[in-house]
């Protein structure tokens, strides 16, 4: 995992490195989770950093209290303790997160103002989702996605078009069996055609090498292809 400040950055990037351009257009394909933690972590975890690495036990003095939020679709369960251990009802309730599920951990402490020195509460919130042991991976990786993307999709879309490109997105699964199911435009372009465009050759993909589980099962895992006129979306 990385350290305790990348949670408030945006979503972890499934892919990386130099966008393609071609004419002005610019894309990524990301996982559509919150920061990642592994159901086997939270499963065996007795303490806060046990699954938060980097969670800042060393410089938290004086806990007010800690919040953990389990969400399994539409059930939420809260469990309250008082420090960097897990209470006992906090353990069992971890022991239920299962792929998909949301774990938020709410953490309220005292610290004081370095100016006015004045000692007040302050909250600090984590949040996680449950994912695959092992990524989906299309091909060879990232390089054959990004070829593929750029060729069927990319090059296919006329300046023209592109001149008046609004943002995309669009939200897919990747099955227990490597096909791309569930396919979601979100944000359309303004161009019917290109709409079309994007979603068939997401939908006629050759199949991904899928997601799995800690216990080397395949299951599903969904992706948010984005497209745009901005470097750097």
């Amino acid at each position: 995992m990385n350290s305790f400040f990348s949670l408030f950055l945006t979503p972890w990037l499934l892919t990386s490195g130099e966008p393609t351009t071609s004419p002005k257009l610019f894309y990524e394909v990301r996982a559509t989770h919150n920061r990642a933690v592994s159901a086997k972590s939270l499963h065996s975890a007795k303490t806060m950093s046990d699954f938060c690495v980097g969670f800042p036990k060393n410089w938290i003095t004086q806990y007010v209290s800690t919040e953990l939020v389990l969400t399994n679709g539409t059930k939420t369960e809260r469990t309250f303790g008082k420090n960097d251990s897990l209470t006992n009802q906090q353990q069992q309730v971890l022991k239920k997160a299962v792929l998909d599920s949301e774990i938020d951990v709410i953490i309220r402490y005292m610290a004081e103002n370095p100016v006015s020195h004045v000692t007040s509460v302050r909250t600090m919130q984590m949040a996680m989702t449950v994912t695959p042991e092992k990524d989906a991976r299309f091909g060879e990786g990232y390089p054959q996605l990004a070829s593929y993307l750029n060729e069927n999709v990319v090059k296919k879309i006329t300046p023209v078009d592109s001149a008046l490109f609004q943002d995309v997105k669009v939200l897919f699964t990747v099955a227990e069996d490597g096909s791309v199911a569930d396919i979601r435009l979100l944000d359309t372009s303004g161009k019917p055609e290109s709409d079309k465009l994007i979603v068939e050759t997401l939908r006629s993909m050759p199949k991904w090498h899928p997601a799995k589980d800690d216990q080397g099962k395949a299951v599903k895992q969904s992706f948010q292809f984005t497209i745009t006129t901005k470097r750097g979306c």
